[in-house]
């Protein structure tokens, strides 16, 4: 222990404060976003891929829903059937079976309306 000697205590020894711990990252704090993505990336990435996939599948039922909406009002853009057909290209088929014969009927009915205005793939 070191003693040091207090000049305003009348020359009294005393004992030297003990240092202060210095803060560490304890387990209950807070993640950043960064880090807790890929902890949950980590923890379960076939839900991940699932989710991932099921996105992929509401695009493809936005561009169909925006694509009929378009024919109705009679202003087709060549743009939305760029996209449609780049969903297309781009769609996988998913490991869980359920979600895999989703995507197949998806991607079925976007190949029909780009068929029905001789658009091919």
């Amino acid at each position: 222990m070191a003693v040091k000697t207090d000049p305003f205590a009348g020359g009294e020894e005393q004992a030297a404060p003990a240092p202060v711990p210095q803060p560490t990252a304890q387990p209950g704090q807070p993640l950043g976003s960064l880090q807790m993505l890929v902890t949950l990336a980590a923890i379960d990435p076939e839900k991940e891929r699932r989710r991932q996939m099921a996105e992929n599948g509401k695009r493809g039922l936005d561009q169909l829903e925006a694509l009929h909406a378009e024919l109705v009002a009679g202003q087709l853009t060549p743009q939305r059937l760029e996209q449609l057909a780049d969903w297309v290209r781009q769609a996988e088929t998913p490991a869980d079976p359920v979600l895999a014969g989703i995507m197949s009927e998806i991607e079925l009915r976007v190949r029909v309306e780009l068929a029905k205005l001789d658009i091919e793939i």
